[in-house]
């Protein structure tokens, strides 16, 4: 534990990883950024459940809804830096993304589990880590997510 002290008033008793998670925090952006320039508004689209999705949808709109993680994905594959993963579930999201705020498609309609979040379904069953046409937990699934994300390459 690091004991910090600032002003001779004793602050609470941080962790390495704690120090390090604030770190990370103070450098992130919690505004939105200007990816929905082209739809008529700006509310969320929602997204439809293609069967046994639900699950799936609830992690992945709230994803849509964080403006740091929608800053973070924006900047995987440009045209700076282009990805060469073959089925990479970040260049998924980053559509998903896309798609959702309205940068590809300007309608107002959810975004159609026809979409990225067939792809994003299909990756996950075909890691093993769920079975197609079955119902799951949002927490595996998130937790799934952000372990594929954090092993991809950055």
């Amino acid at each position: 534990m690091v004991n910090t002290r600032t002003s001779g008033l004793a602050v609470p008793e941080r962790t390495l990883l704690q120090l390090q998670r604030d770190l990370i925090a103070s450098q992130m952006r919690f505004d939105w950024p200007r990816v929905h320039v082209n739809r008529p508004n700006e509310d969320s689209r929602g997204m439809e459940n293609g069967g046994e999705l639900c699950y799936q949808s609830s992690v992945l709109q709230t994803f849509m809804h964080a403006p740091p993680f929608l800053r973070w994905i924006g900047t995987h594959h440009t045209v700076a830096n282009p990805c060469e993963v073959e089925d990479c579930l970040k260049c998924y999201i980053k559509q998903l993304a896309d798609d959702y705020w309205g940068e590809t498609d300007p309608t107002d309609n959810p975004v159609s589990s026809e979409d990225d979040p067939g792809s994003i379904a299909n990756m996950s069953v075909s890691h093993g880590f769920f079975e197609s046409g079955e119902q799951d937990d949002a927490v595996l699934f998130y937790t799934w997510l952000l372990d594929q994300l954090y092993e991809q390459p950055p």
